[in-house]
């Protein structure tokens, strides 16, 4: 993997993207946090101090250029959840689980995404395609070409943690992260599923 783990090219959105209301389960509740007609998309910008936020980032990773026989990690459908950007330097990187998914796969699902974007916004080992972005990633696509982006604050966005997953461990992850200019912190909100309401959005 040494040898052949050079010139890594990320691939970018194909489409638009946007909320999709007749979804289910995670992929409905991600909608309702980015739906801008809803009061749930700006409440979670005020908490994390976000000036946008966008959803269903692609994280294919590919040697020299985009194709299948080049694939070096997951491709096709896998995406970030939620991607937020601050001025010009801050990535919000929000990773969202609903229910009972409580399993601590979540750090590591947080830790992959956090160190692609890490190699593709601050120290640039990454390349991305320039091929050309949809307009909703408009901005995301500016900020990649200004390479202006120095810090990578992440954000868990959970109906309930595992007992182990708590404050002291994140702030010990915190001490490893800090030389990566990433962070990480806990959110937590409460969703109806008969009604389709979210509720108690908080910073644990």
């Amino acid at each position: 993997m040494t040898q052949k783990f050079v010139d890594p090219v990320m691939n970018v959105p194909s489409r638009n993207r946007g909320p999709v209301m007749k979804s289910e389960g995670e992929r409905l509740v991600e909608s309702l946090f980015i739906n801008q007609n809803e009061p749930y998309y700006s409440e979670l910008k005020t908490l994390i101090g976000a000036d946008y936020i966008l959803n269903q980032v692609p994280v294919g990773l590919f040697q020299s250029n985009v194709k299948n026989d080049n694939k070096i990690f997951t491709g096709g459908s896998s995406a970030i959840d939620l991607l937020g950007f601050k001025g010009e330097d801050i990535i919000h990187l929000i990773e969202l689980k609903t229910e009972n998914n409580i399993k601590l796969g979540v750090l590591s699902e947080f830790l992959f995404y956090a160190f692609i974007m890490q190699g593709l916004f601050i120290s640039k080992d990454i390349n991305y395609s320039k091929a050309e972005f949809p307009d909703s990633f408009s901005q995301y696509a500016s900020l990649l070409r200004r390479g202006t982006v120095d810090k990578i604050s992440g954000h868990l966005l959970c109906e309930n943690y595992h007992p182990l997953l708590s404050n002291e461990v994140i702030a010990l992850l915190n001490l490893g992260l800090r030389k990566f200019n990433i962070s990480l912190e806990r959110l937590k909100y409460s969703y109806d599923k008969s009604k389709q309401v979210i509720s108690k959005l908080q910073r644990l």
